[in-house]
């Protein structure tokens, strides 16, 4: 849909490719149980009481011998079942569950509100950015909420200089005006050059900084 305000009439990769979940001819049908050693490939098929029966035996052994607590319940990212797997996990007796949100999106969430009062979002539509560092992020291929790629790379074809900050020429490297090819584990030195030059040229809203920011004389001298 042309008028949708987040997709604009694109789809991901991985949506083109959702119906092969359903259609694919190599698809699994049935409950498998590998009859092998792990890199043999040999599975056989089983029914699906002996596969759920194999999989509640297992939780069964390890909440007798250790107790539910030593059950953990992780997923990846999705949010459709989400509600059913804490359910589960609350069923067992176990407060441990993991998902995506844990490491990625409730501590960037958390960051955000702590430094900015909010959650900032990238603004591609009333401002268009005449730079654009990507850092850290790949929205071409891994979408996170309210960072989508189609407003990236719309910006992008729209003349913005793009700056790429990754150890790996990635595919926003190959299309960057400058590929900053940093070291692995270099990131935060690299923040404090960005800041030593921002505080020691006052290219910083002084305003701003006088009524808002909490600590910014600690912070110059630290960065200084």
């Amino acid at each position: 849909d042309p008028e949708d305000p987040i997709s604009h009439g694109t789809m991901c990769t991985k949506g083109l490719s959702v119906t092969q979940l359903a259609y694919h001819p190599d698809r699994i049908l049935y409950p498998m149980k590998r009859v092998g050693p792990k890199p043999s490939g040999k599975w056989e098929r089983i029914t699906w009481d002996e596969a759920l029966g194999t999989i509640a035996t297992k939780f069964q052994d390890v909440i007798d011998k250790f107790g539910p607590e030593y059950v953990l319940i992780g997923q990846g990212t999705g949010r459709d079942y989400e509600s059913h797997m804490y359910r589960f996990a609350n069923l067992l007796g176990t407060p441990n569950v993991l998902t995506a949100g844990h490491m990625c999106y409730v501590s960037r969430v958390s960051a955000s509100l702590i430094t900015c009062g909010n959650l900032p979002v990238v603004d591609y539509f009333v401002n268009e950015p005449k730079l654009i560092v990507m850092w850290g992020c790949n929205p071409m291929w891994t979408n996170a909420d309210e960072y989508k790629g189609e407003n990236f790379y719309r910006a992008y074809k729209n003349g913005a200089k793009l700056i790429s900050i990754d150890p790996r020429k990635s595919f926003y490297g190959g299309k960057a005006d400058i590929w900053l090819q940093i070291r692995p584990g270099t990131d935060a030195a690299m923040v404090f050059g960005f800041h030593n030059v921002i505080i020691e040229e006052e290219l910083y809203d002084k305003d701003f900084v006088q009524n808002y920011v909490h600590g910014w004389d600690a912070f110059k001298e630290r960065v200084m």
